[in-house]
């Protein structure tokens, strides 16, 4: 086991921070700086813009937290965007009791890539969406971005028992 520290590529936050995902039986912590609007788009919450497929996949294996932000007059030469110091607790399995975790992305991944659809909508392409969407108690008219994570394990789990 191992902690993770290190000032991650701007330009490659996302894929190395996956790729740590990948290895998370094995990491312990991680405390990185990003740019600041990454960092506030993996500590986001439901119901606003930031929150998404970054949120909930790096939510699922960790518990982020904003320590401090980094102005970009502290480094020479400046970069263009201010950073920020996120620590993540890593857990080696998911932090929500998933039917199917690859299922689960799926359907969270799916959901996101017409965020401004409804939820049934941008998942029409899943058999018995409407049904699904209804006994997982979620609000058809709803939109991605306000469903939490709990709300899309329900939804997945209750599609793949569809």
């Amino acid at each position: 086991m191992f902690k993770v520290v290190a000032n991650i590529p701007y330009y490659a936050t996302t894929p190395i921070l996956f790729r740590l995902l990948e290895f998370k039986k094995k990491i312990l912590s991680m405390t990185l700086l990003l740019q600041k609007e990454v960092a506030r788009r993996i500590i986001a919450s439901p119901g606003g813009k930031d929150y998404g497929v970054l949120s909930i996949t790096t939510q699922l294996y960790t518990k982020p937290k904003l320590k401090f932000l980094v102005s970009r007059g502290s480094f020479t030469p400046p970069p263009k965007v201010d950073s920020a110091v996120v620590h993540f607790e890593v857990s080696n399995c998911p932090l929500f009791k998933i039917c199917d975790e690859m299922f689960f992305l799926k359907v969270v991944r799916t959901a996101f890539s017409q965020r401004r659809k409804t939820i049934t909508n941008s998942l029409k392409s899943f058999d018995g969406i409407k049904e699904a969407v209804v006994q997982a108690n979620i609000d058809p008219k709803s939109r991605p971005e306000v469903l939490s994570i709990e709300d899309f394990v329900r939804l997945s789990d209750t599609l793949i028992q569809m």
